[in-house]
């Protein structure tokens, strides 16, 4: 796991520690062990995001919101106007949107927190594969 790849499961994981999920639902969206997330939050208690996570990469990691916008924009247009066969939305064709789209790459876990995070009604039929 590399330091930008490090830091949007951090961000994600602080957020969803905002929110009340448990810890180890946290470690199995993210794709990252109990006593890892056990560390993250454990920082983020004592001393918030700050401490959670470095400063690396940052700019380059996220959707900024006008892009979260555009994709929920283009996700609704459905799978099939990205040249695939059927309409189904997986995380491996979401993240290869969001790649394709606007550059930054998300782990399968990654995107799955990121449309639990932004609610995305459009998203409610979502096969995780």
């Amino acid at each position: 796991m590399g330091p930008v790849d490090l830091e949007r499961r951090q961000m994600l994981a602080a957020e969803l520690f905002e929110q009340g999920v448990k810890q180890a639902e946290i470690g199995r969206l993210l794709g990252v062990s109990r006593q890892g997330v056990g560390q993250w939050h454990a920082a983020w208690v004592a001393g918030g995001v700050d401490a959670l996570v470095g400063h690396v990469g940052r700019a380059a990691a996220y959707l900024t919101l006008e892009q979260e916008e555009a994709l929920l924009a283009e996700l609704k247009r459905g799978a099939q106007a990205f040249g695939w066969e059927d309409q189904r939305w997986t995380l491996a064709r979401i993240a290869r949107v969001i790649e394709e789209q606007f550059g930054p790459r998300y782990s399968l876990p990654g995107v799955q927190g990121h449309c639990m995070i932004a609610n995305w009604p459009v998203l409610s039929g979502l096969v995780v594969t």
